[in-house]
């Protein structure tokens, strides 16, 4: 969405891009150059800063972030003050920005032979014993425990998914858990700082860790220094030093 902000800036002559993202920008005098950070915003509730490490040094210059010094309730008695009360009453969005219901149903109207696809496939525990049938493995996400559909008298989260062979693996809160992962290519804003943190889902704490070295072909080996469930290749590993995003990568 930021490419297509920059294009349309371009288009109207506007110098910066404003969103209502709760995060703050900060920048460094470098000498010859400038560098920008995105810092969290100073709502901890709701804090954006793990969606946005993608974002070049161009376009961190450009942007503008009114919220980012503001709380929830502080911008909802703006919002009332100013006249916008519909604005002001909104619900919250939980899912996916901008997509009615969730990915699931998004993903049946836009790819309408999905069941036909990939089709029902089973349910397995770590043994590789099968549990019984789910729909098709792309409407399942590790680490979930609602709508699974499925009892097994205990609290059962998908722990591991098998594309090959459209398995689902099934295990307790306790079995998706690690002090390991590979990334792909990470980005960083100058180069790797001490006093190191990682988020790998948006609601999840900062994990200190280190990451030694590259280990080949892009992929990079980071050690947590705590155990951390459900971590998803494809879910982006966002670095932190104190509250700046100091780089990113996807998940392998």
């Amino acid at each position: 969405k930021f490419r297509l902000l920059e294009e349309w800036a371009d288009k109207l002559g506007c110098e910066h891009i404003a969103t209502g993202h709760y995060v703050k920008v900060v920048s460094e005098n470098l000498g010859a150059e400038e560098k920008y950070y995105i810092v969290t915003g100073d709502d901890d509730r709701k804090d954006q800063s793990y969606f946005l490490w993608r974002l070049t040094q161009k376009q961190l210059s450009r942007l503008l972030l009114p919220l980012g010094g503001m709380d929830k309730p502080s911008v909802v008695e703006y919002l009332k003050q100013n006249g916008f009360d519909a604005l002001a009453k909104g619900g919250e969005s939980m899912e996916v920005c901008f997509i009615p219901g969730d990915y699931r149903d998004f993903l049946k109207e836009n790819v309408p032979d999905i069941e036909e696809r990939f089709g029902s496939g089973s349910f397995v525990d770590c043994e590789g014993r099968v549990l019984g049938k789910h729909q098709g493995y792309p409407f399942y996400t590790i680490g979930q425990r609602k709508g699974l559909g499925i009892a097994l008298g205990y609290p059962a989260y998908v722990i591991k998914i098998n594309p090959v062979k459209n398995t689902v693996m099934l295990g307790t809160e306790e079995q998706p858990v690690t002090r390991y992962m590979l990334i792909d290519e990470p980005m960083w804003v100058s180069g790797i700082p001490e006093n190191l943190t990682v988020r790998v889902r948006y609601r999840s704490h900062r994990v200190k860790c280190n990451v030694p070295e590259p280990v080949g072909d892009g992929r990079w080996l980071v050690c947590l220094q705590e155990p951390v469930s459900a971590i998803t290749p494809g879910q982006s590993a966002v670095f932190y030093c104190d509250n700046i995003v100091v780089g990113g990568a996807f998940i392998a």
